[in-house]
């Protein structure tokens, strides 16, 4: 589905299947609050603010994807011994 961001009186059209509406409208206002922040410390080149969202954004993704693979690991190691529980159980219960 198409959704317009609407970001400094631009029209950004992304096609994202997994946002709605409400979703593309509170990155909006997340992204505006940012700017304004941006242009509170006296930030306003529109440049210098579109690249310091930019590296911000950029640095929490990354940290975001980090912890997912790292949750990721963890739940593998998990499954890896309950696995290797559930074997030898069930092969000292068959020597029997």
């Amino acid at each position: 589905m198409k959704h317009v961001l609407k970001i400094k009186n631009r029209e950004i059209v992304l096609d994202v299947k997994d946002l709605t509406p409400i979703e593309i409208s509170e990155i909006e206002s997340k992204i505006a609050n940012e700017f304004e922040k941006l242009e509170e410390q006296k930030i306003i080149d529109t440049i210098t603010q579109f690249t310091t969202i930019i590296a911000k954004y950029a640095v929490e993704n990354y940290i975001r994807e980090k912890e997912n693979k790292i949750k990721n690991e963890h739940i593998s190691l998990k499954i890896d011994s309950l696995t290797k529980y559930l074997k030898e159980t069930i092969q000292k219960e068959t020597l029997f």
